[in-house]
Order: C-alpha cells, then sequence, then structure tokens
C-alpha cells in the first residue's frame, strides 16, 4: 500500500468516506485526518482528495454527535486547510477558500435557482474533490439540511450529480436522523437496493461507542 502513489484529485475518496464519519468521533482532527488518510489510501493519496474526504467526514461525524449545522459548516474551512496542508502533495488550490467562495454564493445568491446556477458555473461539479466536496457543502446550505430537498437540488445541479448527492445527502441524513428523510422515498431505497440499511446504521453506531469507550 505505501508503494502506490495514487495522487489523483478525483472524488472517489470523498464520495466513499461517510460511514468512516458515522465511525470515527471528531475529538482530535490530526487524528481524524489520519484515519481518513489511511483508509482513502488504496486508490487517493493525494492531499486534495484526502482533505476533501475529511472535511465530508467530519461533518458527518459532527452531525452524527448532535452538532447544528450552523456550528459545524463555519469549521470547515479550517478542517479542510489543516487536512489540505498537513502533506502537501499537489499544487492544488485551497480547498479552504473554495469551500468560502461556495458558501458565499449560497448566501449572497437570490433565489434557490440563481445559487445552483452560480455553484455550477462558478464552483464548478466536476469530478474534481475541489470543485463537487465545495458543491455538496454548498448543497448542505442551501437545503438548509432537508435531505429530502437536498437530493433533488443535487440531482438537478448537472455534472457529477451522483456523487454531490452521496457527499452532501449524508451529512443531511446525519443532521437530521432518519426521521428527516421521507418514508416513501426510504422504502423505494430499500426495495430497490435489497439492503437493510438500518443493520449497517446500528452496528456503525456500536463500533463508534466503542471507539469512543477506549
Amino acid at each position: 500500500m505505501a508503494e502506490l502513489e495514487n495522487n489523483g484529485v478525483t472524488n472517489g475518496a470523498a464520495m466513499r468516506v461517510s460511514p468512516l464519519g458515522c465511525l470515527l468521533p471528531a475529538s482530535n482532527l490530526d487524528s481524524f485526518i489520519d484515519d481518513v488518510a489511511l483508509a482513502s489510501s488504496p486508490t487517493h493519496k493525494s492531499d486534495l482528495a484526502i482533505a476533501g474526504a475529511v472535511v465530508i467526514a467530519w461533518a458527518i461525524s459532527r452531525a452524527v454527535e448532535g452538532h447544528s449545522w450552523a456550528s459545524i459548516v463555519d469549521s470547515l474551512p479550517a478542517v479542510a486547510r489543516q487536512a489540505q496542508e498537513k502533506r502537501i502533495t499537489t499544487f492544488s488550490a485551497s480547498l479552504a477558500a473554495r469551500l468560502e467562495l461556495a458558501l458565499n454564493v449560497v448566501r449572497q445568491a437570490q433565489g434557490v435557482e440563481s445559487a445552483s446556477e452560480q455553484l455550477y458555473q462558478l464552483i464548478g461539479a466536476g469530478t474534481s474533490t475541489i470543485e463537487s466536496v465545495s458543491c455538496a457543502i454548498a448543497m448542505v446550505e442551501l437545503s438548509q439540511g432537508d435531505p429530502n430537498r437536498c437530493a433533488v437540488l443535487c440531482a438537478n445541479l448537472g455534472g457529477d450529480t451522483d456523487t454531490i448527492g452521496a457527499m452532501a445527502t449524508a451529512i443531511c441524513g446525519a443532521l437530521g436522523g432518519i426521521s428527516a428523510i421521507d418514508p416513501a422515498l426510504k422504502q423505494q431505497l430499500d426495495e430497490v437496493n435489497h439492503l437493510d440499511f438500518n443493520r449497517y446504521a446500528i452496528a456503525l453506531a456500536q463500533y463508534r461507542e466503542q471507539r469512543e469507550t477506549s
């Protein structure tokens, strides 16, 4: 594993990191970054890819702890900066700065359609971590943490919609819990995927409790 370079800046690590956010306590950011970097290393080792994964996982972990989105979102640029600068491997622009720009776009836009269009044109909705993670965080802000609304907004955004939606709705789900998800939509997901997501949620919660008490 150590011999793999994997210095790409695409969004795969951030896209699949949500279970780690459920599992890892957000008590020590430096250790949190190390754990996310290790989990990401089979496919992504770049500073930017790891920073993006850390931002998504940290937001989920803090949401699981019961923190509000308002308190979480304000911390994310600093989290991104620390993660990206821990081990610099690329010439990438700052994820922290892009997050701040994306959030400002949403907060200053005149309506949802305007916000979505500006995010697509200015921040980008492609497969690069710096675009898609920033867009995902902005979508949580735009939807005010509602997972159902967030899913629709992400689907209509354009670009790498499924990845942006996966990251954004994972955070929204952690914020609101299962009661925030439309029961009809959840039933459809269960039927289509033939998976018992409750089993995974319970297992992750148990493993997290073990880590917190160890």
